[in-house]
């Protein structure tokens, strides 16, 4: 891929994702706020961590894609990648998180 087609395909993607963050900011709000809690509390923290949560607290987004905009932002790294335990990401490996501040 040449370095304009990157370019463009980040574009696309940092576009879609704002898109589909739309209209849930409070269930983003929450997810993140988990999510930061849990990596201070064990040192890292996983989309399925997230997932779990907000199905123990009955929460859904307005859409699946929402899910992949819940670690944008600064403050996160990722520390490591995880095989998805849950039946429909069909064993997926998803990165690792940890929250360092920002």
């Amino acid at each position: 891929m040449t370095q304009s087609n990157l370019a463009k395909a980040l574009a696309l993607k940092n576009r879609g994702m704002a898109l589909a963050a739309t209209g849930n900011d409070g269930f983003l709000a929450a997810m993140r706020a988990y999510a930061k809690a849990r990596s201070q509390q064990h040192g890292f923290v996983t989309a399925d961590d997230v997932r779990a949560y907000a199905e123990a607290i009955g929460l859904q987004p307005s859409s699946p894609k929402v899910w992949g905009s819940t670690f944008r932002g600064s403050g996160w790294s990722r520390v490591g990648y995880h095989q998805s335990g849950i039946v429909a990401n069909h064993g997926h490996y998803y990165p690792v998180w940890k929250w360092v501040g920002g």
